[in-house]
């Protein structure tokens, strides 16, 4: 799967199937006690940590284009601006606070975000079998086999796609996808 914005783009090795799933990678990559922070407008802010992102700024790695949260994870900024924020909240440099409790004020940078997209790879396989068709996909799928018009759903494992016969295992003809 890929997941991101416009600034930055990331691979994710997903878990799961059908419609139903998650990924292995740990999408917090950076959590650091806040050093310096400053209100520079009414959406904007200007922070740093004891801790960098790693190889942050190198490739594909933009800081400016993960998403930064506060400790209680209320406020979600992307490029120094707002980007989520509790119904009306003002921003004020009082937003980051020891939410856990152990004495230091934090800040979490992750992958993605709130805002962000992610693609995921459509996958259809057809297969012929003895009685006719089975097909398997993880998105639903309205299409026709040699004239015949059926509609799959989602599945994590071979569905009949021809119990009456109507499509005849002999190769296909004319395939076509309908949208």
């Amino acid at each position: 799967m890929v997941a991101g914005n416009s600034g930055r783009h990331i691979f994710l090795h997903l878990l799961g199937s059908a419609t139903s799933f998650g990924w292995e990678d740990d999408l917090l990559v950076q959590q650091g006690q806040i050093t310096d922070l400053h209100v520079t407008g009414p959406d904007t802010i200007a922070l740093t940590s004891d801790q960098q992102v790693f190889s942050g700024g190198s490739g594909n790695r933009k800081v400016e284009a993960m998403t930064v949260t506060t400790e209680d994870g209320q406020w979600h900024f992307r490029g120094g601006r707002v980007i989520t924020k509790p119904l009306g909240s003002a921003l004020n440099s009082g937003v980051f606070t020891d939410a856990n409790g152990d004495g230091r004020v934090d800040m979490k940078t992750y992958e993605i975000g709130v805002g962000d997209h992610a693609t995921l790879p459509v996958d259809i396989t057809i297969q012929r079998a003895s009685f006719g068709w089975q097909a398997k996909s993880n998105v639903p799928v309205r299409a026709t086999i040699n004239g015949v018009f059926f509609n799959l759903l989602a599945s994590t494992g071979w569905l009949n796609l021809s119990p009456d016969g109507k499509i005849a295992p002999q190769p296909p003809t004319g395939l076509r996808i309908v949208k």
